[in-house]
């Protein structure tokens, strides 16, 4: 599983990733658990070495699939796990829009538009802002967050 990588994602669609990631790691621990206590709890004298043989492989199959999970998405689910754990920003709850790095200067200049701070139509000099640096300093007030290896901006 992995994170849709849109100019602006909502903090709820992480979480919504996390409880389904978390849903999928419970699931294959079960999976592990009950093939464990199938093997475990067999009376040895009544199990022949092909019935012994099927529940190994059961158990042996469910820890793959769970280190298959863990290689495909272990590092995504810890990192927003750490985000579930310690939010980076004080919205994150109730989704918190987060800004991609690479879409960050068309953002200040849409957010000044659409606060009517700039009007896009008005002749020079107006129309001649620098996005880059108006995007520097409205990043001030933001904090920078990696998710799934890309930089975000959240309002601080």
């Amino acid at each position: 599983m992995s994170i849709s990588h849109d100019n602006i994602i909502s903090t709820s669609d992480l979480i919504e990733v996390f409880v389904s990631l978390t849903s999928e790691a419970e699931t294959l621990a079960e999976v592990i658990e009950e093939a464990r206590e199938a093997l475990t709890d067999a009376d040895p004298v009544e199990l022949t070495t092909e019935e012994f043989q099927i529940k190994r492989e059961a158990l042996d199959e469910a820890e793959r699939e769970l280190a298959e999970w863990v290689d495909e998405n272990g590092e995504l689910f810890s990192e927003l796990e750490g985000f579930n754990h310690c939010p980076p920003c004080a919205d994150w709850l109730y989704g918190e829009p987060l800004i991609s790095e690479d879409y960050f200067e068309d953002y200040a200049r849409e957010l000044a538009e659409e606060t009517g701070d700039v009007d896009r139509d008005l002749p020079w000099p107006l129309n001649c802002i620098d996005w880059e640096k108006a995007a520097d300093e409205l990043r001030q007030d933001y904090t920078e967050i990696e998710v799934d290896g890309r930089i975000y901006y959240a309002l601080s």
